[in-house]
């Protein structure tokens, strides 16, 4: 009878260690964050930015978006400065399109651009880098030709 209740103590004991035991919580990892901020004369005008680097990152863009916040946008880089001309396929909200050069200037903005038009949007000018707001922010915040942007972009 001793022997029968000392195999049971070794078997309960031998499931207890291989039972998963719980393991501490990973701690929260946030999501990398990129910035473009503007600088203006009565301060600077910041974004928190997704970036849009990759082809398939810069064909969706803000596509199927229902919203976007004050202080986020997408920022389109391009490998060269020229030409770009975007649309609004398949995007529900109106956006601001603010078109810089290689040394990240202001050299033009197409403002409240129409939701879900498929009318060629481009400031005639060559870009390197195209910021998408909310639709009437830059005018709001006061976003202007030739001012200077400086950009953090985090790694991912």
């Amino acid at each position: 009878m001793k022997f029968i209740l000392i195999q049971i103590i070794g078997a309960m004991c031998l499931a207890c260690s291989l039972s998963p035991q719980p393991q501490p919580a990973k701690p929260m990892v946030q999501k990398p964050t990129s910035q473009v901020t503007f600088q203006a004369p009565g301060g600077d005008i910041s974004f928190e930015v997704e970036i849009a680097q990759t082809f398939l990152s810069r064909q969706n863009g803000l596509m199927s978006r229902k919203s976007l916040a004050n202080n986020q946008g997408m920022l389109f880089i391009f490998d060269s400065e020229i030409e770009q001309t975007f649309w609004m396929k398949n995007t529900l909200i109106p956006l601001d399109l603010i078109f810089l050069n290689n040394q990240k200037q202001v050299i033009g903005i197409i403002e409240n651009a129409t939701p879900q038009s498929l009318a060629p949007l481009t400031v005639y000018v060559p870009s390197r880098y195209v910021l998408e707001i909310k639709g009437g922010l830059a005018q709001k915040r006061g976003i202007k030709k030739n001012m200077q942007a400086v950009f953090f972009i985090s790694n991912p």
